[in-house]
């Protein structure tokens, strides 16, 4: 039985195991404390991280939508140009009616596509809604879009102005849905003249979005203000045909936000039912708005992953400081890649803008500062680095004429009466020129009393095309003027040259015709004298100095007139008729050898050889060459004339031989003078050289024209075509040839002949003389 020492002894060790127990709490205790720290802190990363992922996710996916915003501006203000190019173009043509008036459109359409990859076609339809111009497809005339709402808007809204379709399936070329982008074509008076339509395929529309939304995994829609949809990327079926004014970036843009990022829920997203984010903004210059958004379970896809692991390292224990420190790097890393592509997207807007060569600049109106991009300084010829621009230097270097049109046009948009500020003016540049720039801009902000603050745009160099404009104007006011002016100098000099012709003519008649009175007295005087001297015993040399007055006074009155002659060939109208050209030169040949029946020469007429021209001109030019031919052959006092004719170019020619007169034949036409000029031994060959200038008048008055040929002495005289008098009128051309050849003088082939036998002779096409220059 225990004593009472025993009651109050110390404790022994049995009580150790409750002071480790207590012990144990306390480490349990601080065990769980430190995994509730632990616990606290990576449930506390977790919901950070998570906040993070949502913050940056909706940095990222408002960046993405403006970026892919500013491109799209860009793209449908290069179609709207295009557009507007194409409207021009068809304007200054002029009636679709006139010929040639599709082949220039169509090959200037085709430049303008070519030159825009991304446009599929570009067509021009009538005010009837009828296809004229296609840039493809060349057989369109039968097809119309005269129902189809891009014709029917623009008809009925004369100020429409770019209009964008939904997707629809065109009627010319590939079955392939497209967007048609649609400008109004104003005729004479500003009457509606048609529509000229630049299409797009819609995968093509949001090609260029692809890779860029699928490494976000984020989706775009393009729709139009009213809820037509455009182009979504990724597609989805059936997306096509319903009204989609009822999402929440149309919502907020008709609530007057231009751009923004909201939360979209489940019921409030129709393509696939999950809540998102979503940033939207209004694409400049079209009724359209751009949407960018993902799924949060697409944006907190990292997140998760990052977070389980935290979960699993954080009950691992003392380790988990270790994975949190990797974590802190890993987010580190990724919020660098983030703002790595958010740089590269940021280049990609900068290298677009260059491209396009179009500068931004963002005004302060409350402090009157201006933030430009380099291509702004560059437009205007300053260095980026340097440059520094602000309200009053601006103002300060648009020209004096242009101020007026400027501050109309900026009150207007600062008032509201326009959608956006547009305005063409003069800027100094650097070099002291002035430049044409287009500046676009609108107002952003604006202060509780509704004055500007705010204002963002970009400023275009636009010297080249409106110095092409006036150059275009000053020829088109200078053109008809010149014509007129041409005109009018061409008639005065073909009335002088008429009035100094007739003159000329009247002339030469009225002396030819006045000096024969004083040469018949000549002539009767020398006679009277040579009868006297017949009485005297001395009349030698008297007598033959009065007989070369005589002979003188004969080739004088000759000489008349030939003269007379020749005017009144060129004052007596033309009759033309069919003459026998073959009885003609019998005739005249006959008279011919009558003259001197000692000659001995061989005539070969072809008969059946007619022309038609005037009968008694064409008696004068044959009369004319055959005396020359006659005259031509007389010392080798017998030779051979042929009249013969060519079947190819209708051509009635005299050939002059034999070849010692080759030298004669530079004169046969030359100022109406001799074909032997004087002095060259005038005894020589009789006439007075008027024959011949005759000969080109009759041939001029028939509208044709001489020639001389080398080849011994050669003149060939073209005639209209001929008709047979037999044939009547059908009948063929042929061409009349007269030679004279040496071969009959010299005892050639043809000598053996006998002299004075008429002949029959028709040469073929491919015998005709070899011309000489």
């Amino acid at each position: 039985m225990p004593t009472r020492a025993d009651a109050i002894s110390p404790p022994g060790p049995r009580d150790t195991p409750s002071r480790g127990s207590r012990g144990s709490r306390r480490s349990l205790v601080v065990a769980l404390l430190v995994l509730l720290t632990l616990g606290g802190y990576v449930a506390y990363d977790i919901w950070r991280s998570r906040v993070i992922a949502l913050k940056a996710g909706t940095s990222h996916i408002t960046a993405l939508n403006g970026a892919l915003g500013r491109q799209t501006e860009l793209s449908v203000r290069s179609i709207d140009l295009l557009a507007r190019n194409a409207a021009a173009a068809v304007a200054a043509a002029g009636d679709p009616g006139r010929p040639g008036f599709e082949g220039r459109l169509r090959a200037h359409f085709r430049e303008l596509t070519d030159a825009t990859p991304f446009v599929a076609t570009l067509l021009f339809a009538d005010a009837d809604g009828k296809v004229r111009v296609h840039s493809r497809e060349e057989n369109v005339s039968r097809v119309s879009i005269g129902d189809r709402p891009p014709f029917l808007v623009h008809r009925d809204h004369a100020t429409a102005g770019l209009y964008v379709s939904r997707p629809i399936e065109p009627r010319i070329g590939e079955r392939r849905l497209r967007v048609a982008f649609t400008r109004r074509v104003h005729g004479p008076g500003g009457r509606f003249a048609g529509v000229v339509a630049a299409t797009m395929f819609v995968e093509e529309l949001t090609r260029h979005y692809a890779e860029v939304l699928d490494f976000a995994n984020a989706a775009t829609s393009l729709l139009r203000t009213d809820g037509a949809l455009i182009g979504r990327y990724p597609p989805v079926e059936g997306m096509y045909g319903r009204d989609y004014r009822d999402l929440r970036s149309l919502r907020g843009f008709h609530e007057g936000n231009r751009r923004g990022t909201v939360r979209v829920k489940v019921s409030e997203s129709p393509f696939d039912s999950r809540p998102r984010v979503l940033s939207y903004t209004a694409v400049d210059g079209s009724p359209l708005v751009l949407a960018t958004s993902i799924a949060d379970e697409d944006l907190l896809a990292p997140w998760r992953s990052e977070a389980r692991r935290s979960l699993l390292l954080g009950l691992a224990g003392l380790a988990l400081l270790g994975i949190l420190l990797a974590m802190g790097i890993r987010h580190q890393r990724a919020s660098e890649r983030q703002a790595a592509a958010l740089a590269l997207g940021e280049e990609r807007l900068r290298l677009a803008l260059e491209a396009s060569n179009q500068g931004l600049y963002d005004i302060d109106y409350v402090t009157g500062a201006m933030e430009v991009s380099p291509e702004y300084a560059r437009v205007l010829g300053f260095d980026p680095a340097t440059f520094r621009e602000s309200c009053i230097a601006h103002v300060d270097r648009i020209h004096p004429e242009d101020i007026p049109r400027y501050e109309h046009l900026f009150e207007a948009h600062s008032l509201g009466r326009s959608k956006d500020f547009r305005v063409e003016y003069r800027q100094r540049a650097r070099t002291g020129e002035w430049k044409w720039t287009l500046s676009t801009g609108e107002i952003v902000s604006r202060d509780a009393t509704g004055r500007p603050t705010r204002m963002v745009g970009t400023l275009l160099d636009i010297t080249e095309l409106k110095a092409a404009e006036n150059a275009l104007k000053d020829l088109n006011a200078t053109l008809e003027r010149r014509v007129e002016e041409r005109t009018a100098q061409l008639q005065r000099s073909n009335t002088d040259l008429a009035a100094a012709l007739e003159g000329l003519e009247s002339f030469a008649y009225s002396v030819s015709h006045d000096l024969r009175g004083p040469l018949r007295g000549i002539d009767g005087y020398a006679k009277l004298a040579l009868d006297r001297l017949s009485e005297l015993p001395d009349e030698g040399e008297p007598r033959e100095h009065l007989d070369k007055v005589r002979a003188a006074v004969a080739r004088m009155s000759e000489v008349i007139s030939d003269l007379l002659s020749l005017s009144r060939i060129m004052r007596e109208p033309l009759r033309a008729r069919a003459v026998d050209l073959s009885a003609l030169a019998s005739e005249i040949a006959a008279e011919l050898d009558r003259k001197d029946p000692g000659r001995r020469i061989e005539w070969r007429i072809a008969a059946g050889l007619a022309a038609r021209g005037d009968p008694g001109m064409l008696r004068i030019l044959l009369e004319k060459l055959l005396e020359n031919a006659w005259k031509y052959t007389a010392p080798q006092g017998r030779g051979g004339d042929r009249l013969r004719h060519r079947g190819r170019r209708g051509r009635l020619a005299g050939l002059l031989r034999p070849r010692q007169r080759r030298r004669f034949r530079h004169g046969l036409f030359r100022h109406a003078l001799r074909a032997v000029p004087a002095p060259a031994r005038p005894h020589e060959f009789e006439g007075t050289g008027i024959g011949l200038a005759t000969v080109m008048r009759v041939i001029k008055r028939h509208g044709e024209r001489c020639v001389a040929r080398a080849s011994g002495s050669r003149r060939g005289v073209p005639l209209q075509p001929r008709q047979d008098l037999s044939e009547g009128p059908a009948a063929r051309t042929v061409n009349w040839f007269t030679e004279s050849r040496p071969d009959m003088a010299h005892g050639g082939p043809m000598a053996r002949r006998p002299p004075g036998q008429g002949t029959l002779r028709r040469e073929e096409p491919h015998r005709e003389p070899r011309r000489t220059r």
